[in-house]
């Protein structure tokens, strides 16, 4: 890759000129055209530039979805994050769940905390960019969210509610892509509380009682989970 050797005042106009509002330390010595270990000394003390965590930097008007989705890569936000940003809930969450195939730990920037999960490469799917971040689509952030079995009382919510937003082939069809046996119980248990068919996924259900959250004394023998009512 090139070096582009933008004198040290115009490297703030370069950035906003070409939309990059998050970089890491390659990029500005890319576009500097000095060492990395320079940069990385120069950075500091820029107006209008933040250092996200070593070697990530970004522009003050970044967004924290973008700062989160440009940390590690592959990934995306998703959870009750991407529930927030879809606008299925109001809920502003200070902790932003980020899905990597990447181990990271937990970082705080500007004043949210970001938390990586780490997920098999094979199950980092179905995600888009939305003003400049990678999120889930609303039917991710639901699999997701049975998957790891986490936030189950709010996306139960997500879903019930949202019955006309939510593409329910879609959410099947993911459910199925997981491959697992746990999340496709919990997918067609909650689908089906909430009125939807989920007979495509009968045949992926567990052979065992799966917990929907911490479970409970109430049983769904159909999809063999575990709930509290």
């Amino acid at each position: 890759m090139y070096s582009i050797y933008v004198k040290r005042e115009e490297f703030i106009d370069y950035l906003r000129a070409n939309k990059i509002r998050v970089f890491n330390i390659h990029t500005a010595a890319r576009i500097s055209g000095k060492p990395e270990k320079y940069m990385s000394m120069r950075l500091s003390t820029m107006p209008h530039v933040r250092r996200a965590t070593r070697g990530i930097y970004y522009l003050d008007d970044a967004t924290i979805q973008e700062i989160v989705s440009n940390i590690v890569s592959p990934c995306y936000i998703s959870l009750l994050s991407s529930f927030f940003i879809h606008g299925v809930t109001t809920q502003l969450p200070i902790e932003i769940q980020v899905m990597t195939s990447v181990q990271h730990k937990s970082v705080e920037v500007e004043g949210y905390s970001i938390r990586f999960i780490k997920l098999n490469q094979s199950r980092l799917f179905g995600y888009s960019k939305i003003d400049g971040s990678m999120v889930a689509d609303l039917e991710k952030g639901i699999v997701d969210s049975l998957y790891l079995n986490t936030y189950s009382d709010e996306t139960l919510d997500v879903i019930r509610n949202n019955l006309d937003l939510i593409d329910k082939g879609r959410l099947v069809k993911y459910g199925i892509r997981m491959q697992s046996r746990s999340t496709a119980s919990r997918l067609g248990f909650a689908m089906e509380r909430c009125g939807i068919s989920a007979s495509k996924l009968e045949s992926m259900k567990s052979v065992r009682y799966v917990k929907l959250g911490a479970g409970g004394e109430m049983k769904d023998k159909k999809w063999r989970v575990s709930y509290a009512e």
